[in-house]
């Protein structure tokens, strides 16, 4: 069974159905719900060959985050293997403000990040490269 939407069997473009969409390439359909000023900056041409290279090697797409932003919806789908992210702004009436495609970074979370540096000055300063063991005196 294919999770692909058949392009011609949904009309508008949701939060609910913008990943699925965007992964199916349709972008027409995509392309059509994005504001004015978007699309002024590409073409529909450009948008589809933008949307096939980035789903390259992408089996699916899910939401890891969601925020609003006055009238605006912020929503940020990754692909399975986490290593790409799209960034979409929806407006009430689901006309897309913003799109934003870029490779998925994950940071350390703040204490992870602390230790990592304080592992690191520590070896520098004993002159020990990180996985070294110590020397036993």
């Amino acid at each position: 069974m294919s999770l692909l939407v058949e392009k011609s069997s949904v009309d508008c473009v949701t939060p609910t159905n913008f990943g699925l969409l965007f992964l199916n390439g349709d972008s027409e359909l995509i392309y059509k719900q994005c504001i004015k000023d978007f699309q002024r900056l590409t073409t529909a041409d450009q948008f589809e060959e933008l949307i096939t290279s980035f789903n390259e090697n992408v089996t699916s797409y899910s939401v890891k985050f969601t925020a609003q932003f006055g009238p605006l919806t912020h929503y940020i789908w990754v692909d399975a293997a986490e290593r790409k992210a799209i960034s979409v702004y929806f407006d009430e009436e689901n006309q897309i403000h913003r799109l934003l495609i870029k490779p998925y970074a994950k940071y350390l979370k703040p204490m992870q990040f602390i230790r990592s540096k304080l592992i690191r000055c520590r070896l520098k300063k004993s002159g020990r490269s990180f996985g070294e063991a110590p020397m036993n005196s």
